[in-house]
């Protein structure tokens, strides 16, 4: 167990810096690697201005990144994600151009990196909120073709199949993603999931239970 431990520590690591690699600039690794680390942090805070100050801290550094690194392609899938969760928040005041933010922001990170989940994990989430739940099945399963492993991609086209009536089908993909990453911070709105599907079938006592 622990060779598989050290393997398994390893391999991440790797990861990590390959994907770090995209950017020849130490700095914007530097600040995108922080930016993301709070994401994650912002992700798990239960309080709604703790988690406002945390995404709001998060976005200057993956822009302070992008001004140095224009194409780099983590902090802008970052600077995405945190629009994303503004605009499901309405933090914003009216106005803020979200569709470039987000959508814009996302499609060069795909166009530079195609493999990295993250970006169209944010692009998906926003076409579900603004009521493009095909558009939005449609960039999750782009991602899933080149990341089947993505437990958050296949929770983002889960809540959009609820949107659509596909129940059964947000069902799976609700399970698939628990099964991925049983521990992932946002296992809870999988069960939402689950529970609004199961609804959907007429199922109310195993809705209620989810």
């Amino acid at each position: 167990m622990a060779r598989l431990g050290n393997a398994l520590g390893f391999e991440l690591v790797k990861a990590e810096a390959n994907k770090s690699a995209r950017s020849a600039n130490p700095d914007a690794i530097d600040l995108t690697m922080h930016g993301w680390a709070m994401v994650w942090q912002g992700i798990q805070e239960q309080s709604m201005p703790e988690k406002q100050a945390i995404y709001y801290a998060a976005r200057p550094l993956f822009e302070q990144a992008l001004a140095i690194d224009p194409s780099y392609a983590d902090a802008l899938a970052g600077d995405a994600y945190v629009y994303m969760v503004d605009y499901l928040y309405s933090w914003s005041p009216v106005g803020t151009d979200y569709e470039g933010k987000i959508i814009g922001q996302a499609d060069r990170a795909i166009a530079l990196a195609p493999d990295d989940p993250r970006a169209y994990d944010a692009k998906s989430v926003y076409l579900r909120m603004t009521h493009r739940e095909n558009e939005a099945i449609q960039v999750a399963d782009d991602g899933l073709a080149v990341n089947p492993n993505s437990n958050q991609l296949y929770g983002g086209r889960g809540q959009a199949e609820v949107a659509l009536g596909r129940f059964d089908q947000a069902i799976s993909d609700a399970e698939q993603a628990i099964r991925l990453s049983p521990r992932d911070p946002q296992v809870g709105s999988r069960h939402v999931t689950l529970g609004d599907a199961k609804g959907g079938l007429g199922h109310l006592d195993a809705a209620i239970e989810e």
